[in-house]
Parts: C-alpha cells; structure tokens; sequence
C-alpha cells in the first residue's frame, strides 16, 4: 500500500548534542510586562500577538525592538492559551471556550468576530488556507473549516491516543507529537476525515515539533532530533549522541536555523541544520526566563515568558 510504503520514509537520522561550554548570557533586547501570563505568541510584521491567559490577546507594535509597545487588547472572558495569526485574524484558543477568532485589520481595535466550542483546552493551534487544526487536551485533533470567520464549523476530528505537546502543518500532513512518547502523522489532505498514517516512537519526551522541507524537528528531553520524512532508502533508525544537560522544548526553523528553547530554564540554543545529518549547535545562551512559546521573524526571536510578559531577543546565529 502507499501509505504503508511512506510511512517506512520517516526516520531519525541524528539527535544534537548541546553543551554547556557554549553557553553565554546575553540579555534580551526589549521586555514589555503584560500584566497577564504570557502562554502564546505570534508574529506578523511589526505587530507581535500575545496570549496572556486571564488578560486575553494583547497587541505589541515591535517597529523599536528595544521599545515594544502595546497598542491594543481584548478580553475574551476566558483564560487565552494559544495564538496564531493568518491574514487580518488571529486564531486564540483558549480554557473554556474553544476557538476564538478575532478581526485584527485595525489592532488597535481588535474585534470577535466568531468563536467554537472544543471538546477541551489547547494551547496547539495552527492555521492553512481555509482549516484550523487544533490539538485538544483531551487527546483529539480538531479540524475546522475558517473560510467564514464568522461560523467557524468542526469537519474532522481524530483520537490521537494522548495529549498533544507540539504540533506543525505541512503540506497535506499535520505532525503531532503524543503522550511525550511519539511523532504521530496524520493525512489531512481531507479534512473531514483524518488519517493516521504511521507514528515514531521517540526516546527522551518529546514537545516541540517543526517541518522544513523534507525532514521534520523535535525538541524532546535530551536535545534536538532530526527526523527525515521522504528518503524511502532508509531502513532503520540511527543515533547518534547521549544524554545531554539541558533540555528541549520548543523548536522554530528558519532557513539553515532551528532555534531550540529550554521552556523552564529559558536556555536559548542555535543550530545550524544545513547539512541536517550532521546538525552543528553555533551558540547557546541562559536567557534566565520561562519559555511557554517562541516565534522567530526576521532575525528576532519573540518569547511568551508567562509572568515575565513578552521578551525580545536577536537570534543568534553566530
């Protein structure tokens, strides 16, 4: 079958070694307290989206990086969790009351505009085209139509096994990692109805998960594992490395980047993956601040700090 033959094309090609020897202590450039506990982030152009849990989304203008500033705010009568921004909305999950869907056109003044019931928190949200995939807490992936922002609608819904800690889009497969344990791919190519293809059984725990090109990263435990997802020649796993100090949980690729965070100490790694089998760690950096989220645009990194609010900081790519 072809599902069975791709699935045998993913495969753990290397695991990064971080050490502490690399390690430096810049500050972050610019912080700005939110008054809230800063869970989420996203970032599109000079604006930067925070979810601030009981204080909702809130809107930094980050044109002066070492000035951020907030221009505009909305409660949305729950606890905010997750954000992610696609054209003039932002996508906010939050505690009690799903999805929320709020017109940011002016961010000044951001307004509801539409909202869903889940079947449980999530922090995990990730918007393409005309569906939002949502992973739930109580172990589901959630798959609803946005076209209308006004009438969100559920079309998919697919047991998962377990809590989702991370979660990325790409293409026609949503990439999921499950119960700490696993790498979980599931086919959305329809989103009514989604199908789990195959899975990868991880050691470490697993949290964080991003896609780039043919090869899949997942901040997990013990460091950065590399995962490749299309070269059917590869038989079986192969690792390399051994535990390490420090952990990982969060993960953003950019270009021949990931950019891998420690989510309680707030260490703050750089590796350069432009031969992704033979990943090299450029630069690593104690940023002494919790980590809930990150989101890396044009050389900067934007972390939530939960009370610590939203902190800036360049990415180092050494």
């Amino acid at each position: 079958m072809i599902i069975k033959s791709w699935c045998r094309t993913i495969f753990l090609i290397v695991i990064v070694i971080f050490s502490s020897s690399l390690l430096a202590k810049p500050a972050f450039i610019g912080n700005l307290k939110l008054g809230g506990c800063a869970f989420g982030v996203a970032v599109s152009g000079n604006h930067v989206y925070v979810a601030t849990g009981s204080r909702g989304l809130q809107i930094v203008d980050v044109e002066d990086k070492e000035a951020p500033v907030l221009i505009g705010s909305l409660d949305i009568h729950d606890i905010a969790l997750g954000v992610t921004v696609m054209g003039n909305y932002a996508y906010v999950t939050s505690y009690d009351k799903g999805l929320q869907i709020i017109n940011i056109e002016n961010p000044m003044v951001p307004v509801l505009v539409g909202s869903l019931s889940l079947s449980g928190y999530a922090f995990e949200i990730t918007v393409v085209g005309n569906y939002a995939y949502v992973a739930v807490d109580d172990g589901r992936l959630q798959i609803i139509r946005v076209e209308n922002p006004a009438a969100p609608a559920l079309v998919g819904n697919l047991s998962l096994g377990g809590y989702a800690f991370g979660m990325t889009v790409a293409g026609n497969y949503a990439y999921v990692t499950v119960g700490g344990k696993e790498l979980r791919v599931i086919d959305i190519s329809k989103p009514a109805a989604p199908v789990l293809v195959c899975s990868l059984n991880l050691s470490g725990y697993a949290f964080g998960v991003a896609a780039s090109g043919d090869y899949v990263y997942v901040a997990d435990a013990i460091g950065l594992k590399i995962i490749n997802i299309y070269d059917p020649l590869k038989s079986k796993l192969a690792l390399i490395g051994k535990t390490v100090d420090g952990k990982a949980h969060r993960v953003a690729v950019i270009g021949n980047h990931a950019y891998v965070m420690d989510m309680v100490n707030g260490v703050l790694k750089t590796v350069g993956i432009k031969n992704p089998k033979a990943p090299v760690l450029i630069y690593s950096s104690n940023t002494d601040s919790v980590a809930w989220e990150m989101a890396v645009a044009n050389d900067y990194i934007y972390v939530a700090s939960g009370n610590a609010g939203l902190n800036i900081c360049e990415s180092p790519t050494g």
